[in-house]
């Protein structure tokens, strides 16, 4: 989710980023006790130390997968071991290059004293070893999240809702009065869903 603003005082978030997070049909806006957020971003160093991994496993058995494919077809229609070994150096190359990105971007967010500091990624399709590794909201970035640990009271039963999240989005464009997007804005009484989680 990207943010898009304020409503009554809480973020309102969109599910597309960037110039076109405003302009969304569509917000979301998360209802919580004070204080405290039901998720807990996902630092710069987490991402990267789990990035630097998954690169090195994902490159790894893509080489292992494409030698064993290789090997389980009938000898006649194996790839030539010259294919093959231009292949792994291709991987190779690849791997590398995302890796020394990767490494890159930890010792200048070391450097910075960015470790702690909330991973805002690119969620485009592009690889590892393209694009940047950190790109900011307004560009089109998505803050990385977890689970908050110490935001759900384990002492309430299941049922008993610990935040909200209203969507609004407009109804039909041709009767005005089907906004509902534009009623809930104006007339939701927030107020009392908050003071049902703070309780």
């Amino acid at each position: 989710m990207f943010a898009a603003g304020q409503w009554k005082g809480y973020d309102m978030m969109s599910s597309v980023g960037g110039i076109y997070a405003t302009a969304a049909s569509e917000h979301f806006v998360l209802i919580n006790r004070d204080g405290v957020l039901p998720y807990i971003p996902v630092t710069k160093k987490q991402f990267l130390d789990r990035a630097i991994a998954y690169v090195m496993r994902w490159y790894d058995e893509l080489t292992k997968k494409m030698l064993k494919n290789n090997e389980a077809m009938p000898a006649q229609f194996r790839s030539p071991q010259a294919e093959i070994d231009n292949q792994i150096a291709l991987n190779t190359k690849a791997k590398n290059e995302a890796l020394k990105k990767l490494h890159d971007a930890l010792e200048k967010t070391t450097r910075d004293g960015q470790l702690d500091a909330p991973a805002v990624v690119r969620i485009d399709p592009l690889l590892m070893n393209e694009g940047p590794v950190f790109q900011s909201e307004a560009e089109g970035g998505c803050m990385l999240a977890t689970e908050n640990p110490n935001y759900f009271l384990k002492e309430l039963p299941k049922y008993v809702p610990q935040f909200f999240v209203i969507e609004l989005m407009p109804g039909d464009k041709q009767h005005t009065n089907m906004n509902f997007k534009r009623i809930i804005e104006e007339n939701f009484p927030v107020e009392k869903i908050k003071a049902m989680i703070d309780k």
